[in-house]
């Protein structure tokens, strides 16, 4: 575990993981730091692979966007936006918007 950064969050009221496994390496509780350390890098694990789902998820949704594969729904926003687009040129060309 990597405390170079971690040892600035410490105060008297919190206690951030990394710190207390030192403590417990320590004070001889070998079993208790080993155990939070594997917690640490499994949550860490978890946090990744949520990660990497979300990011594909995302690009797979960008790459839709570019092909122009968008669905019922996004087709009828666009045709909203493109209609306000339509009313404002309108609009400007009659001088009603400065």
């Amino acid at each position: 575990v990597t405390v170079s950064a971690i040892v600035f969050l410490y105060t008297s009221s919190t206690k951030p993981a990394a710190i207390a496994i030192l403590n417990m390496d320590d004070n001889g509780d070998y079993a208790s730091a080993a155990a939070m350390s594997v917690l640490i890098l499994l949550i860490n694990v978890a946090v990744r692979i949520l990660y990497e789902i979300i990011n594909k998820k995302l690009i797979r949704r960008l790459e839709k966007y570019k092909t122009g594969e968008v669905s019922a729904d996004n087709r009828s926003l666009n045709l909203q936006l493109d209609q306000i687009d339509l009313e404002l040129l309108h609009q400007i060309e009659q001088k009603k918007i400065p």
